[in-house]
């Protein structure tokens, strides 16, 4: 297990464009204490997740890139990032539907490289959208940056580059499309979800590598924090949706559905009304923690 001193200055970013609709929730995070040859994850480490937010009446297209600080990002004692490969930002490509939200894991890896020890760097996070082409209209691209500085510390005494770049490489799996709606269900009957009558998401493998996963519905208290349309509401019970399988070996270079059955119950009050659920799926074996997840959202007849 590592340990990771952080000293965090806590600066709350809240971004909008009232006209425009699409806010960003994040930290300016001040880290130190990290160690060349080691993999991070903000979320893991100083619970920083980087929210991006609709408030438009329409969905948007999302893009969140790495790229190194402008001269005016740089203070005193800090220099810019080296190789922007070292952040990873996941998911970094993702549609938005209006109300919903997608929190992105950012994931710090620093070279084993004694060069790189009592060293303090800046980086930037770019967040934009992007038109999605031949489609009509006039469209203004929406662009918001955030700044993440880190400093390094002593280098540990083992470091596991394969681990490190066995980590880096499973964040090649995704689970999509982020959101699969399902219109028409009756309560009291069950709902099969396999991609053939009614949609399901897939587990996409672009990796080199077969991954062990856990797969499971969300509990409804935590459903909010996966940015759920504002149209729906938390399902009141998570086991209304089951899973066929739980444990799952995603092989490399593939594709599978994720097969999932929906059972409302038969009353008259869960009639007419719109229910999301998310699918969540962690890769064993980790210590960083590495999610998938899907939202599935449900409206009954």
């Amino acid at each position: 297990m590592k340990t990771v001193l952080f000293l965090i200055l806590m600066l709350v970013i809240s971004t909008a464009d009232a006209a425009a609709g699409l806010y960003v929730n994040f930290t300016n995070p001040v880290l130190s204490g990290m160690k060349p040859g080691m993999v991070y994850s903000l979320q893991e480490e100083a619970g920083l997740p980087l929210t991006v937010g609709n408030k438009l009446d329409r969905s948007v297209d999302v893009v969140v890139e790495i790229a190194k600080a402008s001269p005016g990002d740089i203070r005193e004692g800090y220099e810019n990032i080296p190789d922007t490969e070292w952040l990873t930002v996941y998911p970094n490509e993702f549609s938005l539907e209006p109300g919903e939200e997608m929190p992105c894991e950012i994931i710090i890896s620093i070279p084993n490289e004694e060069k790189y020890e009592g060293r303090h760097f800046t980086s930037r996070v770019h967040i934009r959208t992007r038109r999605v082409p031949d489609s009509p209209g006039v469209h203004v691209n929406l662009s918001y940056a955030n700044i993440i500085r880190f400093s390094t510390g002593e280098t540990p005494e083992t470091i596991m580059s394969e681990y490190r770049e066995r980590i880096m490489d499973s964040l090649r799996i995704t689970l999509e499309p982020y959101s699969v709606s399902i219109r028409g269900v009756k309560p009291g009957t069950t709902v099969i979800a396999d991609g053939f009558d009614n949609p399901s998401p897939q587990i996409i493998n672009r990796s080199r590598n077969d991954y062990k996963l856990t797969f499971k519905s969300v509990e409804p208290g935590r459903i909010s924090r996966y940015g759920i349309a504002g149209e729906y509401e938390p399902a009141p019970d998570n086991e209304w949706l089951q899973l066929d399988e739980e444990n799952i070996v995603s092989e490399s270079m593939s594709i599978n559905h994720l097969d999932m059955e929906i059972n409302i119950p038969d009353k008259e009050k869960y009639r007419d009304r719109k229910f999301a659920f998310v699918v969540v799926g962690e890769l064993n074996d980790y210590d960083v923690p590495i999610e998938i997840f899907s939202r599935v959202y449900v409206w009954t007849e």
